[in-house]
């Protein structure tokens, strides 16, 4: 994802559509795995795993861990986030717990209380030389 894009700026589209949808008023507990872009907008309690992008709605409540590629976060999340390429915390967002991620986005009025660990280098799938000029 592309540096510097405004907050709200990395939900799912129409042209990403879900492979998952858990519906508002939905419950779900245990292991949750999506193979592409996925949205949770009802309850889930467990491990969710994400090899696209995952949105959890406003009104959505997930307690549990995560590894996702990229995260958004408009709902209520406890637990341990590990996202492979950025997390972006909405305004309406509540996370208690830990966050892992090369790129971290909170907007003004979202509500924290989480460990953070932040490396941009992570990004980078090999480790630079020894020796060699940081970018």
């Amino acid at each position: 994802m592309a540096e510097g894009v405004p907050i709200g700026s990395q939900g799912l589209s129409e042209e990403m559509p879900a492979s998952l949808l858990l519906a508002p008023g939905s419950r779900f507990e245990g292991l949750l795995v999506a193979l592409r872009a996925a949205r949770i907008e009802g309850c889930a309690r467990g491990q969710v795993r994400a090899m696209g992008p995952l949105e959890i709605g406003a009104d959505a409540v997930v307690e549990g861990d995560l590894e996702v590629e990229s995260l958004v976060v408009a709902g209520r999340v406890r637990g341990v986030i590990r996202a492979h390429d950025r997390v972006e915390l909405c305004a309406s967002a509540v996370v208690e717990g830990e966050i892992h991620a090369p790129g971290v986005a909170i907007a003004e009025g979202c509500r924290v209380d989480a460990r953070c660990c932040v490396d941009a280098a992570a990004r980078s799938p090999q480790p630079a030389a020894a020796g060699a000029p940081r970018r």
